[in-house]
């Protein structure tokens, strides 16, 4: 997943803060979060991803050593599809 959002997307509402900074490579711990799926979502299998900073609200500058933070890992994905039923 780079962060790029696809015409066939289906937003899913829900937030889940990360208090403090994360270390390059680090993960925040697995907690359930809670989001909402639309009326409107056929039924169907979905592969489920969250994103960071999804509005591209935190801005990076070139560090003094030309290193810039990566801005494509900031999402995942499930590996398998979670069913939608009615």
């Amino acid at each position: 997943m780079t962060g790029a959002t696809g015409s066939g997307d289906i937003p899913l509402t829900g937030t889940r803060t990360v208090s403090g900074a994360l270390a390059a490579g680090a993960s925040s711990a697995s907690v359930a979060t809670v989001v909402t799926v639309p009326a409107t979502t056929n039924p169907g299998d979905y592969y489920v991803c969250a994103l960071a900073d999804a509005a591209n609200a935190e801005k990076f500058e070139v560090l003094n050593d030309g290193f810039t933070p990566a801005e494509d890992n900031n999402g995942l994905c499930t590996a398998t599809p979670i069913s939608i039923t009615l």
